[in-house]
């Protein structure tokens, strides 16, 4: 069972909320219903009638288009602490891509028709809402940016020191597969295998399957910032 400090504390740290008073989340979150996702379930599929948004309290949920092939294109990743089908609620009503949980996760629903009209009934509350929106969209154009124009070595290393610095511990467990995390980061699979490998035979990290120790995180961080080649991490 989740607590409201602990939906309250999710809500807070999104880029939605900021500008929200206390009172504004608690509007919000009397709303909201909790709902736990296993392993590999469906939030909801591409196409399907928007019923709401979600925030991730708990676990990480992935976003992706399926190709033409059945390839799967990972658009993005949403941890705690980020809502996600908010463009949904107010454009033609329909998901424009596939949610699924990657692991256990606990996502909580905010029904559209319910949130519409608290918006309505809170003008202010809106606006205040828009202004955390425009937050996330700035965080977006950046994402692209990064796509367009670093280099598949920096993507990487850009990731691992923000799961570095998110998760305050050198030992990092790779919740996506290597085939998940290429696509999330634009690059082909061998790609990474190929980073990844050089960055290990350079001393910076520690690969073993999914678990990623990061030995020298200094080199990694000039790595991300454009200021050292792959080759040269050591």
């Amino acid at each position: 069972m989740i607590g409201a400090a602990r939906l309250d504390g999710a809500l807070a740290q999104c880029a939605l909320a900021f500008g929200l008073s206390p009172a504004d989340r608690a509007d919000l979150l009397r709303l909201a219903v909790t709902r736990n996702l296993r392993k590999g379930q469906l939030l909801f599929s591409e196409g399907e009638p928007a019923s709401g948004m979600f925030l991730v309290v708990e676990g990480l949920i992935k976003v992706f288009k399926l190709a033409q092939d059945g390839r799967e294109k990972v658009l993005h990743l949403f941890p705690a602490g980020e809502t996600l089908a908010e463009a949904a609620l107010f454009g033609e009503g329909r998901y424009p891509a596939t949610a699924q949980a990657v692991g256990p996760s606990t996502v909580a629903a905010f029904p559209r028709q319910s949130l519409l009209q608290l918006l309505r009934d809170r003008p202010e509350l809106c606006f205040r809402m828009l202004a955390g929106m425009s937050v996330k969209l700035k965080y977006l154009s950046q994402r692209i940016e990064e796509l367009t124009f670093q280099s598949a070595s920096m993507r990487l290393a850009s990731h691992l020191v923000a799961e570095l610095d998110r998760r305050r511990k050198p030992q990092l467990r790779l919740e996506l597969s290597k085939r998940e995390l290429a696509a999330v980061l634009g690059m082909t699979p061998e790609t990474l295998s190929r980073l990844l490998s050089s960055l290990r035979e350079a001393g910076v990290l520690d690969v073993r399957g999914r678990t990623v120790t990061v030995l020298a995180p200094e080199p990694l961080r000039r790595l991300a910032s454009g200021r050292q080649a792959a080759h040269d991490a050591a």
